[in-house]
């Protein structure tokens, strides 16, 4: 069984500042962009918007597109290895957001994208950054 995630990644129009949230320890304690599981009978476009407010409590967004990019890999989820497939999106807003963390994550940044390596290595968010700098910065 695969299960079907979203990636999204949040930009401000403003500055074209990336939000990156820090999982808390008992979640792996890791860097992400907002990311959550796309549920039964949901579009993985409505995913990005729900998980993006349970996420950051954002909820007004300028601009929503699909990325070109679907990720693959195993990871394991509750002590099982699971197939996990990205859906990855941009989110862009034009105002500054008092950022509202679930109970998933426990500190969050405002970075440039530049800077993403700083927090993590992982390939796909790596590879998704280094396509919305070009994108956005040129």
């Amino acid at each position: 069984m695969i299960r079907k995630n979203v990636q999204v990644y949040i930009v401000r129009s403003t500055d074209s500042k990336l939000l990156m949230l820090k999982r808390t320890k008992e979640r792996s304690g890791y860097w992400q962009p907002v990311c959550g599981g796309i549920e039964m009978n949901e579009l993985a476009h409505d995913t990005a918007i729900r998980e993006v407010c349970e996420e950051t409590g954002i909820t007004n967004y300028d601009y929503i597109e699909k990325l070109p990019f679907d990720f693959k890999y195993q990871e394991p989820k509750n002590g099982i290895e699971m197939d996990m497939e990205d859906v990855c999106f941009l989110i862009t807003i034009n105002s500054k957001y008092d950022v509202r963390l679930s109970n998933e994550h426990e500190q969050f940044k405002w970075i440039d994208f530049d800077e993403v390596s700083e927090l993590t290595n992982w390939e796909p968010i790596v590879t998704v950054c280094e396509y919305l700098n070009e994108k956005i910065n040129n």
